[in-house]
């Protein structure tokens, strides 16, 4: 699935979330931003996707299967989390943004490191800025937003 970087989520939605913008549905169909990124940006994403059960989940809509690289063709990359592995490809990943939030595949994370993808300096700022100690819960997030817009 691709949208533009910063465009107004709509994933599988008949509307907008309008606090929400898209980063990192990249495909290969599509040019994306190339180019190096923080060390210390990777790892706070690293650890951030890694985070999997309350009082912090950032995942969104997490299914059952799991969706390939759309550059590499890859179907099954697991990141290692300390006591255990995360697959990507299962869920998105939401962060508070200075407005609003980011929504991305967990995707991006391999993006970043095995396809040189750039994403744009506020999502960069947005996880650096990531609170690993307040709670945030995703899910319950989507769900509020998705509720409200539905009404």
């Amino acid at each position: 699935m691709y949208f533009e970087d910063l465009t107004t989520y709509r994933y599988y939605l008949p509307f907008e979330l309008v606090e929400v913008r898209n980063v990192g549905w990249i495909d290969a169909s599509q040019p994306y931003t190339k180019g190096e990124v923080p060390k210390s940006f990777v790892a706070k994403l690293h650890e951030i996707i890694c985070l999997r059960q309350a009082p912090i989940d950032p995942r969104v809509n997490i299914i059952r299967g799991v969706h390939p690289c759309c550059l590499c063709g890859e179907d099954h990359i697991e990141i290692y989390c300390g006591v255990g592995n995360t697959i990507l490809g299962m869920s998105e990943v939401w962060l508070p943004a200075s407005k609003g939030y980011f929504a991305s595949p967990s995707m991006v994370l391999h993006y970043i490191e095995a396809h040189e993808y750039a994403p744009p300096q506020e999502y960069v700022d947005a996880v650096m800025a990531f609170d690993l100690r307040r709670p945030f819960n995703a899910q319950e997030l989507y769900d509020g937003l998705v509720a409200e817009q539905a009404e």
